[in-house]
């Protein structure tokens, strides 16, 4: 039956129904199996990427350890990533190396051990017996010997050895007087030599870690970032440094002098050398990339395309050297020009964290997904991301609305207060007067006079009847000043709903609020209104379950998935069909106001789904938030 209520309020409905909740334990798994595969993963691409290894044999096969995202393949030298998580328990990769010999065989290193596929990537079995220090940052594989690993840290740990693939370990630290270990090179031609940096220095080993001798002769500061080796002329090295930039060595370690005319003072983060022609390095030092190509003497900056320059790796490709690729903290990037040029190469890479999405209150092809370090923008449904250009520094963002009558006003709140742009996000200026520098996680706007907002804080709730220009608190009756979930109910605009231990609800726009929690447990972390009938709510629990009224909150049932971690909440504006998001990946659906609930479809990435949304348009379109993998699309939900 249609709905008589306009598409404006079924936006808005969909938009300020689901809540952002925090992590928790496992989800007891209440709902039948998935029927079949309806998600898609659609972005918007990029993770922060720790880790990027490149197969030997085939240098299209490239592999990115990401953290928060888990670990991506390409096929294509970097054109499509795919995600290759089956069996890996955690999705924070550290590192990662290719067994030259057999380039099926991955080693990862995590917070949490070695993990190791002999399937490139397929399925992921845990190899850290003997190692106590688990946070390993630093894979490597003897090339003579692949059987023979190294692993390393920097939790006071030290240096890890495998001689049978990764199946046992043994702690090689002899000599070493400092155990947090930044960076480990090995010697091409004769392996039994290994250098290590640590913040005491640069130490070496002739006998394939038997013990460690120090080799400091010559550096002024000890606090060694990276190692790089020569691999032509093996006794050549070069050091990264903290403070004093980076350092040479011509005779294996023995002793090291200053070279970089023109670089700044600053920490080498990222040190990499040519493999073809070793007198070409790269390094990333103070925002900026810089590339030699005389052994270091001197360097000029390579960041054109770079548009995200915090470097974490740059990988060399081993037959076409002039290919590189970069990892940041927003995806990969690519050159085929020694740096010269870059490109993003990051589709596919669905690392990011989505806290919330919105719709277009007028044109609901256009989707925002918000995330903590900024907002994306589609306008063709998710098929392809733009960022806005919000903020720069530390701040972090919470929430965004949209105006209902014109939506180029746009507003998010942040970590430090609330901004405000009146150009579809070209410009934006600070709203802070009345709430100066709090940290806004909520705002709903009135839908039937959009110059009135509501925000919600970590003080509580403020009100603006001008556009947000000024604000006054609007906590009468309140408990407790730390808000959670706010939302508007589009029919009434006055009657909101407020999360805050509990459930609260005013009738007079936020003058006065009365708790209405009568038969919910504790934990309540999502809500949602039926449109077809707004006395109709929802409640996600906090692994009870879900729960529901249809008095407009004066008394709450039990409706289904009891032990079940429920995220997020969405209702279909024109059959009612509830979905819920729930921790570790699942989207749930029933048909009948919660008695029954099925799981829906499968293909999403197993992490938790943070937002809920329908198109009330094309309402068998759902679009999935998800922590840690991106956007996911479904058009095959229950608008049918």
């Amino acid at each position: 039956m249609k709905t008589t209520l306009s598409i404006t309020m079924a936006l808005l409905l969909v938009f300020l129904a689901s809540c952002n909740p925090v992590p928790g334990p496992s989800d007891a798994q209440t709902a039948s199996t998935p029927d079949h595969e309806l998600w898609t993963s659609i972005g918007p691409w990029g993770a922060s990427v720790n880790a990027i290894a490149i197969d030997p044999t085939n240098p299209a096969n490239l592999y990115a350890g990401t953290w928060s995202g888990g670990i991506f393949k390409s096929t294509d030298g970097g054109e499509k990533w795919t995600t290759i998580n089956s069996d890996m328990p955690t999705r924070d990769i550290l590192s990662i190396t290719v067994d030259p010999e057999n380039p099926a065989t991955i080693y990862a290193g995590t917070p949490y051990g070695v993990f190791k596929s002999v399937n490139g990537g397929g399925n992921w079995i845990e190899f850290s017996k003997g190692l106590t220090g688990h946070y390993v940052t630093i894979l490597r594989i003897d090339p003579t010997k692949p059987s023979t690993i190294y692993a390393a840290g920097m939790q006071g740990y030290g240096i890890y050895k495998s001689t049978n693939g990764g199946r046992s370990w043994k702690a090689i630290n002899d000599g070493l007087i400092n155990l947090d270990v930044t960076s480990l090179a090995i010697d091409p031609q004769d392996p039994a030599n290994i250098y290590v940096g640590t913040f005491e220095g640069v130490f070496k080993s002739v006998d394939r870690g038997g013990r460690w001798k120090i080799e400091n002769r010559g550096l002024i500061d000890t606090y060694i970032f990276n190692l790089v080796i020569d691999p032509i002329t093996p006794t050549i090295l070069y050091a990264g440094t903290f403070t004093s930039g980076i350092f040479k060595s011509t005779n294996g370690g023995l002793s090291w002098i200053a070279v970089g005319t023109g670089l700044p003072i600053a920490p080498v983060n990222v040190l990499a050398i040519d493999p073809a022609t070793p007198s070409t390095l790269y390094a990333r030092m103070d925002h900026d990339v810089f590339k030699s190509v005389n052994s270091g003497e001197s360097w000029e900056t390579i960041d054109t395309g770079l548009t995200d320059t915090w470097l974490s790796i740059l990988a060399i490709d081993p037959a076409e050297s002039d290919t590189l690729y970069a990892g940041t903290d927003h995806g990969v990037f690519k050159s085929t020009n020694g740096g010269e040029a870059w490109n993003e190469s990051s589709t596919g890479l669905s690392g990011r964290t989505v806290n919330s999405l919105v719709l277009d209150p007028v044109t609901p092809s256009t989707l925002h997904a918000v995330t903590r370090t900024g907002v994306y923008k589609s306008t063709d449904n998710g098929g392809s991301w733009t960022e806005l250009n919000i903020l720069s520094g530390d701040v972090e963002v919470n929430v965004l609305a949209i105006d209902p009558t014109t939506p180029s006003i746009l507003y998010v709140g942040t970590s430090s207060g609330l901004i405000k742009s009146i150009n579809n996000g070209t410009d934006w200026a600070w709203l802070n007067t009345g709430f100066s520098q709090l940290n806004v996680g909520y705002l709903v706007i009135d839908p039937k006079t959009p110059t009135t907002l509501y925000a919600g804080t970590n003080e509580g709730v403020l009100k603006s009847m001008d556009g947000g220009e000024s604000w006054n608190e609007a906590n009468g009756g309140l408990t407790g000043r730390r808000t959670g979930c706010l939302v508007i109910n589009p029919k009434t605009p006055s009657t909101l709903y407020l999360l805050n231990a509990g459930v609260f609800k005013s009738v007079d726009g936020a003058n006065q609020w009365t708790p209405v929690s009568t038969g919910l447990p504790d934990g309540v972390i999502s809500i949602a209104i039926d449109l077809v009938t707004p006395d109709t709510l929802y409640i996600g629990t906090w692994g009870g379950g879900v729960f529901k009224s249809i008095d407009g909150g004066d008394t709450w049932s039990a409706a289904g998935l009891n032990g079940v971690f429920v995220y997020s909440l969405a209702v279909d504006p024109v059959t009612s069909t509830v979905y819920a998001g729930t921790r570790w990946g699942d989207v749930l659906r029933s048909t009948d106001g919660g008695v029954n609930w099925t799981e829906f479809g499968s293909g999403l990435p197993g992490s938790d789904i943070n937002a809920l949304v329908i198109d009330p348009l094309t309402p068998s379109t759902l679009y999935a938030g998800t922590d840690r993998g991106g956007v996911y699309k479904s058009t095959d939900s229950g608008g049918k």
